[in-house]
């Protein structure tokens, strides 16, 4: 099966999916790309910060158009979302072929990583952009997310191994 034409930021958001087959709910992937994007992997997509963290509606139109070109699936347990790569040989192809490929290992960690580790990492990611400045954005991280806040630690544990790969 040869690979659809897709423009470079459809071919990498599939690319995240393929290389770990699935993942589940909105939330999580959106918050992987702009980790993924912070540690400079080529990702276009505007981000801005909402309720959950930082929110790309670019992001979430190209995976509808994924979904649409039946390249990834989109399966819904209640109200998550799961996505899923549609054929394991046009999968073998994308992550041939993929701009991505380097970051693999991080997109598999961050996998496994619980979303609202996500979240909180993401947004404090966010901050740091906005404020140019870790202390004003851990004060601002603790206001915003005081259900979260508890997993600091964790979430920046994970930020040095990731960063480190």
């Amino acid at each position: 099966m040869s690979i659809p034409f897709l423009n470079k930021n459809l071919r990498n958001i599939a690319s995240v999916v393929a290389s770990v087959g699935s993942i589940k709910g909105r939330k999580k992937l959106q918050k992987m790309i702009f980790i993924l994007k912070n540690l400079g992997a080529p990702f276009q997509e505007r981000f801005k910060l909402y309720y959950f963290g930082p929110y790309s509606v670019d992001l979430q139109l190209e995976l509808e158009e994924l979904s649409l070109l039946k390249i990834i699936e989109e399966i819904w347990d209640g109200n998550l979302c799961l996505y899923n790569f549609k054929s394991e040989e046009l999968k073998k192809n994308f992550l041939d072929n993929s701009e991505v490929k380097e970051y693999i290992p991080v997109i598999k960690e961050l996998n496994k990583t619980n979303t609202s580790v996500l979240e909180l990492l993401s947004t404090y990611l966010y901050l740091i952009r906005v404020e140019e400045n870790e202390e004003i954005a851990r004060k601002k991280l603790k206001i915003i997310k005081p259900h979260l806040y508890s997993k600091f630690e964790e979430a920046l544990n994970l930020w040095e191994r990731i960063r480190l790969n």
